[in-house]
């Protein structure tokens, strides 16, 4: 049994004895009843602000995790990231499609989660918490702003690759060209 119920446990028997009026006569009884119940009201007061602070720390500190492990998972990615395969056009559309897949399923962190985790540091005014939001905000802006840069990187490097694909001859032109000039060749030797 906590001491908030047998506090009320108490109050509940002085409250029955008043009632019955054989607590009349014990005055003592009364203001001690009085001073039990606030100090009890008080107590369960702070208790349940000291719950509701433990709450929102928890919270946030979930929140400031949750960021954390995106941008390090991120970062892990792009580091394993084998831009050797970048030199062919098959090698550059698997990582395209590998990196687009990733952040389909990796979402970046939204700013509403940043406001909210802001918003709770500064309601507890922790200070040192509310910086804490802002480096893992700054963290996370940073590696979603590497990732698309990755995305458009790749992207433009295809494009680049296709263009001069199409403006090289195809191999089966160049050697019929080959042929062709050779045959001429054999001709004006005659």
């Amino acid at each position: 049994m906590s001491f908030i119920e047998k506090g009320n446990d108490l109050l509940e028997e002085a409250s029955i004895l008043a009632q019955s009026g054989d607590f009349e006569d014990a005055t003592g009884y009364k203001e001690l009843a009085r001073t039990l119940k606030k100090h009890l009201q008080d107590f369960t007061h702070r208790l349940e602000a000291t719950r509701e602070r433990i709450e929102s720390t928890t919270k946030c500190y979930h929140l400031l995790d949750k960021s954390y492990e995106w941008a390090l998972e991120a970062m892990k990615y792009v580091a394993s990231m084998k831009m050797d395969h970048s030199t062919t056009l098959e090698g550059l559309e698997k990582l395209l499609r590998s990196l687009e897949l990733y952040l389909r399923h990796h979402p970046a962190m939204t700013e509403a989660t940043f406001a909210s985790m802001s918003e709770l540091a500064q309601q507890l005014q922790n200070d040192k918490l509310l910086e804490q939001c802002r480096v893992a905000k700054a963290r996370c802006v940073e590696t979603n702003n590497l990732l698309n840069l990755r995305l458009g990187t790749l992207r433009r490097a295809k494009e680049k690759m296709l263009r001069e694909q199409n403006l090289q001859p195809s191999n089966s032109f160049s050697s019929h060209i080959e042929a062709l000039n050779g045959l001429m060749l054999r001709i004006l030797i005659r």
